[in-house]
């Protein structure tokens, strides 16, 4: 009979709120593809961080981050350098540029979203995903000045 009244009690306390969900695959797609991988990352971190899982994906985010960077970077070293001189062949510099930086967000959200389908799966079983609008805001327009940055010292721009 002591086991009743256990059974009556509240089984989430303070400490133990329900997760909440992510943000859905259509605004990390969007964010990816407008944003490029650099936002890509940012929209990740801000996605983790309003789940309360910063702490839990946050290495295997910077190691998927950092080849993305390193890849970027690599690219922007060969536009400039000469080397996709065939390729851009009646394109401009900044042109190649956009469109590596939109394969290379989707590329970098691709495997970001293969690592952590598990957090994506837990909110679509439940039908629901937290409104992306501030999130998206902040993603892009706060990577657009480092990517103009980048672009006019390696002189893409």
């Amino acid at each position: 009979m002591s086991d009743q009244p256990s059974l009556l009690e509240p089984t989430l306390s303070e400490s133990k709120k329900p997760a909440k969900p992510t943000y859905s695959n259509q605004a990390h797609f969007l964010v990816s593809f407008f944003g490029g991988p650099l936002a890509i990352l940012v929209f990740f971190a801000l996605g983790f961080y309003r789940m309360e899982k910063l702490k839990e994906n946050i290495l295997l985010t910077m190691v998927i981050g950092a080849i993305s960077i390193a890849l970027y970077l690599t690219n922007i070293y060969l536009l400039t350098s000469g080397y996709y001189v065939d390729l851009i062949d009646g394109f401009s510099p900044s042109t190649v540029m956009r469109r590596m930086n939109n394969i290379l967000g989707v590329l970098t959200f691709g495997t970001l979203y293969l690592t952590h389908r598990h957090l994506f799966t837990m909110s679509e079983n439940h039908h629901e995903s937290a409104s992306p609008w501030k999130a998206v805001l902040i993603s892009i327009l706060g990577v657009i000045p480092i990517q103009v940055t980048l672009y006019k010292v390696m002189g893409v721009m």
